[in-house]
């Protein structure tokens, strides 16, 4: 009987040296590239000491990039400077007159210059209708310049004399309902049923805190009545039972 015997060798092999942490820092190090001032650089160009590119990006100067050593402006900078003159130099049309009116001597003077720039006549009769569109255009718009104060759109359509509108700027003006007025709050608009005279309107108009209130309490004490009544009457039918 023939016998095979094998014999096992074992291999060698080599692994690469694992270095610690601080010898890697340390080749770290060892590969900074030196950082040289801006102006160092430029004498250095001037003089013709300046070293010539390589090729290796490690052998290269590199330079020491502080706000200091830039020239001109950041472009957000310049962009807002270019804005802002622009702006300055448009010319807004202010129209409506910083001085507000604020007495009806005022007014009636008012009034009266409109309704001569508009229709060319003197002293006009405050229950005249106006003549034609174009005129009530240049009226209404003489009157918001010269009391500045706008008046809403719906007003003008609505207004057919001089009168008309002298009766909104005492009314919503120079009665200073105007200036309570604050858009934020729900209840800014003042509504009323004699505002608008089509029957298929219909306002509720609204009701004071101290009212409200005083409607409440009486509802509370009508529930707390009524539940205390049926209290009584269940223990009354429970001594019946």
């Amino acid at each position: 009987m023939l016998k095979v015997q094998l014999q096992c060798v074992r291999g060698l092999h080599f692994t690469s040296r694992r270095n610690n942490f601080f010898s890697w820092f340390k080749s770290k190090k060892q590969q900074e590239v030196q950082v040289q001032d801006t102006k160092d650089v430029i004498k250095d160009i001037e003089s013709g000491k300046s070293q010539v590119d390589s090729g290796n990006p490690h052998d290269r100067t590199k330079l020491d990039l502080t706000p200091s050593n830039f020239i001109g402006q950041q472009s957000e900078d310049l962009e807002k400077g270019i804005r802002d003159q622009q702006v300055k130099n448009v010319e807004f049309n202010r129209w409506l007159s910083i001085k507000k009116v604020n007495t009806e001597k005022q007014l009636d003077a008012i009034l009266n210059e409109s309704w001569k720039l508009a229709t060319g006549n003197g002293t006009p009769s405050l229950d005249q209708s106006f003549p034609d569109l174009v005129s009530k255009f240049k009226f209404s718009k003489n009157l918001q310049s010269k009391t500045g104060y706008m008046v809403p759109d719906f007003q003008i359509t609505v207004s057919k004399t001089p009168q008309h509108f002298k009766d909104y700027y005492i009314k919503e003006i120079l009665s200073g309902k105007l200036l309570k007025f604050k858009e934020s709050e729900p209840n800014a608009i003042d509504l009323s049923e004699k505002d608008y005279g089509s029957p298929n309107v219909y306002i509720v108009n609204d009701i004071a805190t101290k009212e409200r209130n005083r409607k409440f309490g009486k509802i509370i004490k009508e529930v707390h009545a009524l539940e205390q009544e049926n209290l009584r009457n269940v223990v009354e039918g429970t001594k019946r039972g």
